[in-house]
């Protein structure tokens, strides 16, 4: 009698991997395609594979509750990188235009010495009217130990996202 494995195989394409490995040398990336292709099985699977030694791994999935609770859990994101800057984010209250470049100022200032990938996943569910221009602020941390990725679906309106190596 034949024993099935438990373990489900995951195949990810070549081209998937080599986009993949390119996180470690940008401040952000964004995977975007529509639901079920993998986004999260894929950025998952890669960390498995190819988280450097001592590097640290923070995770969070948006889902479809209101945003500010989504807004909470990623400046949780940040507590334990920096617990000052994700303090002051969240004293920030939900991002509206006005305070972006206090988040911006933030960011710049977080102190991360450590390799560290955060990862914000289902972010089309984080609803927001500044949500590409909070993307582009995210990007724009400037510490070279910090990689920020992001998996999201296509938007509604078909634009293409603006990626940012």
């Amino acid at each position: 009698m034949r024993v099935k494995s438990r373990h489900q195989k995951i195949y990810i394409p070549n081209k998937l991997k080599s986009e993949l490995v390119q996180i470690s040398f940008f401040p952000l990336t964004v995977v975007v395609s529509p639901s079920g292709f993998g986004k999260t099985t894929a950025v998952r699977e890669y960390f498995k594979e190819f988280l450097p030694d001592n590097a640290r791994l923070y995770w969070y999935t948006c889902f479809s509750e209101n945003s500010s609770v989504n807004w909470v859990g990623i400046c949780d994101l940040f507590a334990g990188v920096d617990s000052e800057t994700a303090k002051n984010l969240k004293k920030l209250g939900f991002p509206t235009t006005d305070s972006l470049i206090h988040i911006l100022v933030y960011l710049k200032n977080l102190c991360c010495n450590k390799k560290t990938y955060i990862v914000i996943d289902n972010f089309h569910l984080f609803k927001s009217d500044i949500q590409q221009d909070l993307v582009n602020v995210l990007s724009m941390h400037g510490n070279p130990h910090l990689h920020i990725i992001i998996t999201t679906q296509n938007s509604e309106k078909k634009k293409n996202p603006i990626l940012i190596p």
